[in-house]
């Protein structure tokens, strides 16, 4: 390894992406700008994840596997300290970048003195039409805000982690991966970062985000509420309140259509 921190450290968290893991990491080493490092943090992978990952020579590529299984949140935690780059870009193994990714973005950031973070639209793949449609990432292409998006954020997540680049003393300013949301891990952060610095934003499609029977929000437990407890922890800010009132009702009116009773008192629990 250089003693040369690099511009970019990309994370790519893997747990059995055996499937996928090689698409992924050919989309990382084709990329057009090539001063990055990629951490690959195996989160004890039982099938042949471990051995792919190691089939590579690129001296670019750092493996690491983890000493415990742990939620995904908490491995993004924990790789956190083994970044060494100005930028960090995440990319999980079931996810792709277009080739002009970082150096597209790298160059956006430069319209700002300190961006949070840059992002980009976002391609769906999947084999269901209806799916890849309706799905929140699909409706963003060409739209894309950016300076101040802290208020757009606040009504919900539309930004897909794949798309991200994120400047790293900025989110150590907020403290790094807080590790405790399994599924909004990346809304927890790019809210934060909204709320303190600008955002920039590339319109063209960088990144492709892939819609399957494994994604983990797909099969996320409904009492979790994540999104309110994040909003929830910003209080008293004005606008956090007003988007916490928002989300409550939403999710009142989910759990009372379908009859999710019990989710109900979880639901109050969580405004105390």
């Amino acid at each position: 390894m250089s003693g040369v921190d690099p511009t970019v450290s990309v994370l790519m968290n893997c747990y059995n992406g055996e499937e996928f893991i090689r698409e992924s990491i050919d989309s990382v080493l084709s990329q057009t700008f090539e001063d990055f490092e990629l951490v690959i943090w195996d989160n004890l992978s039982n099938d042949n994840s471990w051995q792919i990952i190691n089939d590579y020579k690129d001296n670019r590529i750092i493996p690491i596997r983890a000493r415990e299984h742990t939620s995904l949140a908490e491995a993004r935690r924990l790789a956190f300290e083994h970044l060494r780059g100005k930028w960090i870009g995440i990319l999980d193994v079931d996810d792709l970048w277009r080739k002009n990714k970082l150096e597209k973005q790298l160059d956006a950031a430069a319209n700002y003195p300190q961006p949070g973070f840059v992002y980009c639209s976002t391609n769906v793949i999947s084999d269901c039409n209806r799916l890849k449609k309706q799905h929140i990432f699909s409706k963003t292409a060409g739209s894309l805000p950016e300076g101040n998006i802290y208020r757009r954020l606040l009504r919900g997540n539309y930004i897909a982690i794949a798309s991200l680049l994120i400047n790293r003393d900025c989110l150590a300013s907020i403290g790094g991966f807080s590790g405790k949301y399994p599924i909004m891990e990346d809304y927890y952060v790019t809210l934060n970062l909204a709320r303190r610095y600008p955002v920039a934003a590339v319109q063209d499609l960088l990144c492709d985000y892939r819609l399957h029977g494994n994604n983990a929000s797909l099969h996320a437990p409904m009492d979790t509420f994540e999104d309110l407890q994040i909003v929830r922890r910003l209080f008293p800010d004005p606008p956090a309140i007003r988007a916490a009132l928002w989300i409550l009702l939403r999710h009142l009116k989910k759990c009372l259509v379908q009859r999710k009773l019990p989710q109900l008192k979880r639901l109050t629990q969580v405004l105390v």
